[in-house]
């Protein structure tokens, strides 16, 4: 770590390792190396042991499957479409499946009970993208550095509670996203900030928040409201001429958020950028080349760490067991519903590229304690040599194993993959615009999809947007008020469709 000057994470959206790169090796083909070592090399995957299934209350047996096919009128880029249940209760349907204990048996179970899920499209959840073809960009970089097959969400659930752990090693308590009141609680960003240390939020969109911005209240004071960029001046700073001042540079930590919001600007639509189905995978698999591609070009990138992750699994199918045994958070040891966070969330894809990794890495944690969000905090932690009576408290980092095992090179590797998205493929020179869709068809899909209802996180960007274009100037109001209180104040708007969320972001964001 004594290489490394710039930690970069950029956090994606509802997508477990089997759904994304479940087939990215196979026993004909396994990766070139493990940390920790083993002989031969592996990779827990779909094309390993199995077969691996879900069966219907019915009793229809629904084999885990490659690739993506299409449903009706929707491609295979969006599957599964509608998207999966993803709150705590749903989860533990998936996970449980009715039973005592976990047995990743519930996916179909669960998502039958979705609206505009049928028997002729429920077998959706158990499909799977196959890594080259679908999904080149994620594949290729988890391929040539380092991918994990055991790195867990923090928890059983969604949005807020995992990116909670991810920024705060907590979750406050919250098992779900609503109600969406920003929390009071403390970050990795107030925590550097206290010691004057850099950081910076850049998020790829228009006018809307950073949700990393808007979840947290302490996050708004004009001190702090000064680290929350946008990507221009991300791809400005990996620019910057290896010489540059610290000043222009990026900062020791930066966290990039893509578009989870679709926008609006003149008659464009911006759509979203964050994997989260059943959104596009192609305007995900854009983005992260951008993200990927501005390190790549850096003049300094060999000074960089860039940590690709997913917050929570979404719903999407998994056939390893989380494991238990999860230290508690703190604060809020237990949840508002009684959950003591024992157990972990479901595996999400996590990929760890740097000069100084080893390509074609499987790794997962040389502790007792597997990875989870956490994991990147620990790292911080100690490449800051932050003590940790002075770090964050939460029992859940103290545990966390770090990544700098993982850079192991001798000297810097020159050989980093140059990624071309599906969707660039003939026009490379265009990977940082996007387009509503390249194909009359996708432009329909993408069409329908405004037609219908707002995610939970896409509602939950929303209400909280409201407290914060109220209440930025005097954070400390909503500390003293009952919840209930705090939520008169800013009652959740009822959007019908995405394309009424763009409408009222704009209203609210820029007056009209």
């Amino acid at each position: 770590m004594n290489q490394i000057d710039h930690i970069v994470q950029v956090m994606f959206e509802n997508r477990s390792l089997d759904n994304l790169l479940g087939y990215l090796y196979t026993p004909d083909e396994l990766p070139l190396h493990n940390f920790p070592p083993a002989n031969p090399t592996t990779f827990d995957g779909l094309a390993f042991g199995g077969p691996y299934f879900n069966v219907s209350g019915a009793g229809t047996r629904f084999d885990a499957e490659q690739p993506t096919t299409e449903f009706g009128a929707h491609s295979p880029n969006v599957v599964p479409w509608p998207g999966p249940g993803e709150p705590f209760d749903e989860v533990h349907e998936q996970l449980f499946n009715g039973g005592a204990s976990v047995t990743m048996g519930g996916f179909v179970n669960n998502y039958a009970e979705q609206g505009g899920v049928n028997a002729g499209n429920v077998r959706q959840i158990m499909q799977n993208f196959e890594p080259r073809t679908q999904l080149p960009v994620l594949s290729t970089l988890a391929r040539s550095f380092a991918v994990s097959d055991a790195w867990y969400c923090s928890m059983p659930t969604q949005t807020w509670p995992n990116r909670g752990f991810a920024h705060a090693g907590s979750s406050d308590g919250h098992v779900v996203n609503a109600p969406h009141i920003p929390w009071g609680i403390d970050t990795i960003f107030t925590t550097l900030q206290e010691r004057n240390i850099s950081w910076g939020v850049f998020s790829h969109t228009l006018y809307t928040p950073a949700l990393t911005h808007i979840q947290f209240r302490k996050h708004w004071p004009p001190a702090m409201d000064r680290g929350f960029r946008g990507f221009d001046d991300f791809l400005r700073r990996c620019n910057a001429q290896a010489g540059a001042p610290p000043s222009m540079k990026l900062p020791a930590y930066s966290f990039v958020e893509p578009r989870f919001l679709a926008e609006r600007l003149f008659f464009a639509v911006h759509h979203s950028e964050d994997y989260h189905p059943p959104h596009n995978v192609q305007h995900a698999e854009r983005f992260l080349a951008s993200v990927y591609n501005a390190v790549l070009n850096s003049p300094y990138r060999d000074r960089i760490l860039l940590v690709i992750t997913f917050d929570e699994h979404g719903g999407t199918y998994d056939h390893v067991v989380p494991p238990g045994g999860a230290q508690p958070p703190w604060p809020e040891p237990v949840a508002k519903n009684g959950f003591t966070y024992d157990l972990f969330g479901v595996r999400v894809p996590a990929i760890v590229v740097s000069s100084w990794v080893k390509p074609g890495t499987v790794f997962r944690s040389n502790t007792g304690v597997p990875y989870d969000h956490t994991s990147v905090l620990a790292t911080l932690r100690d490449w800051q040599e932050i003590p940790e009576d002075e770090f964050l408290p939460s029992p859940r980092i103290a545990a966390a194993p770090t990544l700098d095992a993982l850079l192991t090179e001798s000297s810097a590797r020159p050989d980093w993959p140059v990624v071309v998205p599906k969707w660039d493929a003939e026009q490379p020179e265009a990977l940082f615009a996007i387009e509503a869709a390249v194909e009359p068809e996708e432009t329909a899909e993408m069409e329908e999809l405004l037609t219908l209802p707002p995610d939970d996180l896409e509602q939950s960007i929303l209400a909280a947007s409201q407290y914060y274009v109220q209440y930025r100037q005097a954070p400390e109001d909503l500390d003293v008020l009952p919840e209930a209180a705090v939520m008169a104040l800013a009652p959740e708007l009822v959007i019908p469709t995405r394309r009424d969320a763009i409408e009222e972001m704009r209203r609210l964001m820029l007056g009209g």
